[in-house]
């Protein structure tokens, strides 16, 4: 009983353990064909991103939490110049290690600042908003991904989620012209990501099968819950996902 209560604490701990590793932005940079389809929630926030950067991005851009430069590929394809930033970072191409309340950049300096998923880990919004206004060009933009539906990350450093009308107040107190606001999966995509979780600790513990337990994943997990949010419009009342662009006036 012993041994097979010591074998249980073990295999949790060793789950645990691929969870974060598994959720962790850190560890995607790494980017394969199956990134983005490994959950629906990672799925749509690829959809909107694409649309986002093709529409809104343009000239000296600034990845805040860069993390392992993620989206850097995409960024440039906009051909803009790119600089990344990230407080904890230990990626070897990182421009810079700055906190997002005290970016060390001049004034005025970028036309376009990407954030996505960075700010339910700041302790002080307002702050955080202030710097990247001081760091934007005047009509300079912001666009910006949020939590809503979604469950905690990287702890202890996990202090938010955000409503619609709550980001619009932080950027209009910042005086921020909101130009674009879309929520994006909902209550579906949110209770299924842990099974889509597990699918991918199962590929990750058998290599050889990891391509079809992705693929299974995503025809069972991932495309239906994903359009079963969309057909229901639930991201009106359980939103996974904000995501804003603004300007500066």
């Amino acid at each position: 009983l012993f041994k097979m209560s010591c074998q249980g604490i073990y295999m949790i701990k060793l789950f645990k353990e691929n969870w974060k590793k598994i959720t962790s932005r850190e560890t995607d940079a790494n980017e394969n064909f199956w990134t983005w389809k490994l959950t629906p929630i990672r799925y749509g926030m690829s959809i909107e991103i694409g649309k986002l950067i093709e529409q809104y991005v343009k000239g000296n851009t600034l990845d805040i939490g860069a993390g392992n430069l993620l989206y850097k590929k995409r960024l440039l394809n906009k051909r803009s110049s790119y600089t990344s930033c990230d407080k904890y970072s230990n990626h070897s191409n990182i421009d810079d290690l700055f906190d997002i309340k005290k970016l060390g950049y001049k004034n005025n300096l970028f036309e376009t600042v990407f954030c996505n998923q960075v700010l339910e880990h700041v302790d002080d919004t307002p702050q955080a908003i202030k710097e990247i206004k001081r760091v934007l060009k005047t009509n300079g933009v912001l666009i910006l991904g949020t939590p809503f539906y979604f469950y905690l990350h990287s702890l202890p450093n996990d202090y938010f989620r955000f409503t619609n009308e709550g980001i619009k107040k932080i950027l209009k107190d910042q005086k921020f012209k909101i130009i674009y606001q879309q929520s994006i999966c909902g209550y579906f995509s949110a209770l299924v990501e842990p099974l889509n979780i597990l699918f991918s600790f199962c590929g990750l513990r058998l290599p050889i099968f990891q391509t079809l337990v992705n693929l299974i994943n995503f025809c069972l997990l991932v495309i239906p819950f994903y359009y079963l949010d969309r057909l229901l419009k639930t991201n009106r009342f359980y939103p996974c996902i904000y995501f804003t662009v603004a300007k500066k006036k």
